[in-house]
């Protein structure tokens, strides 16, 4: 255990007044940081040396370090790619960043599978998804198993306890290998366009190969055009998703079910989701200067249950527990990562 000068509260409420205030600083939420905590966290702050192992644990988990006084502070800088909006404060998304990638090395930590997803073109990836399906089009099931076949975990982390903003998505250099982190709560084929565009990052060599590199995309379009890396992994996912890249457009207003139903032909035909035929249109098509995207998300909701994936939560814990050593990881952090509905 390293050496701290510590001066440490003399009663239990003051011990968990500081970790919430210093927790705080950080951008991290104590309510929700503490049903993450392992059962015998409680107990550990009746005593100063149990104080000392509660801060190591936070530290450790939600990618902190303890300074010279034993207080949290964020971890030290890494080489982080922000792609921000404009408007956007990169202090705002820095919290959830730093935690996201350490549940990305703890999971990397008990998974040994070889990378081989750097250099791929995107007719590649798309034809290694239609090798794990038997359907005429691949979903996000197919590709977060396809990505992790190819040596890159998939985790799909939404309550991360941070204050402020959280990212669409997250690709982080650890231990030797990428991994992604998706936290946007989504319908599983705009979560699939957005792993997709995290491949395209993994593909294109756009991730610095060196621990602890990340690129942050607080949010994804795929219209981005403030951004020649962004650029390029968009069309690098319209490219795996639709064959050529296809910007697809309805010829006229439909209702929704008929708009469903249009979907699912076309995407058979052309082996494309049918969700993502939807969401393709929905953001190519406006009607008088206006955006359909209400008839697109009703459409969505009327797609039957052999056309959907199923939710992401349920999809990547069953991916993470599929493909990791569970032995390999702590106690503490299996609990944690457990609380997390990671596994």
């Amino acid at each position: 255990m390293r050496n701290f000068t510590l001066n440490i509260p003399t009663t239990t409420k003051l011990r968990e007044a500081e970790i919430r205030a210093e927790l705080a600083a950080v951008g991290l939420v104590w309510r929700d940081a503490k049903r993450l905590a392992p059962d015998w966290f409680g107990s550990a702050l009746e005593s100063g040396s149990g104080f000392l192992e509660a801060k190591l644990f936070l530290a450790k988990n939600f990618g902190l370090r303890l300074d010279q006084n034993g207080k949290l502070q964020r971890s030290s800088a890494v080489p982080t790619k922000f792609k921000t909006r404009a408007n956007i404060d990169i202090s705002e998304v820095v919290s959830a960043q730093h935690m996201a990638a350490s549940c990305a090395r703890t999971v990397a930590s008990s998974f040994d599978t070889p990378v081989s997803a750097f250099g791929l073109l995107p007719d590649a990836l798309r034809s290694k998804a239609f090798n794990l399906t038997n359907r005429p089009w691949f979903d996000f099931e197919v590709l977060v198993n396809l990505s992790w076949s190819l040596g890159v975990p998939v985790l799909y982390l939404p309550n991360i306890p941070a204050a402020g903003k959280k990212m669409d998505g997250l690709v982080t250099f650890v231990l030797g290998r990428p991994v992604v982190v998706l936290t946007r709560k989504s319908h599983p084929d705009w979560l699939l366009f957005i792993l997709a565009h995290e491949l395209g990052h993994i593909a294109m060599g756009h991730l610095e190969a060196s621990e602890g590199a990340s690129i942050l995309d607080e949010k994804i379009s795929d219209d981005a055009d403030y951004d020649v890396q962004e650029k390029e992994a968009n069309e690098f996912a319209v490219s795996v998703l639709t064959p050529g890249g296809r910007k697809l457009r309805l010829q006229q207003l439909m209702s929704a079910n008929k708009f469903s139903q249009l979907a699912l032909s076309y995407g058979r035909e052309h082996g494309i989701s049918p969700g993502h035929v939807i969401l393709n249109a929905s953001k190519h098509t406006t009607v008088n200067g206006k955006s359909i995207w209400p008839l697109g998300i009703k459409a969505l909701g009327m797609l039957p249950d052999d056309a959907r994936s199923r939710p992401a939560e349920i999809v990547c814990k069953e991916a993470t527990n599929k493909y990791l050593d569970l032995s390999k990881i702590s106690d503490d952090s299996l609990e944690f990562l457990e609380k997390l509905d990671v596994i």
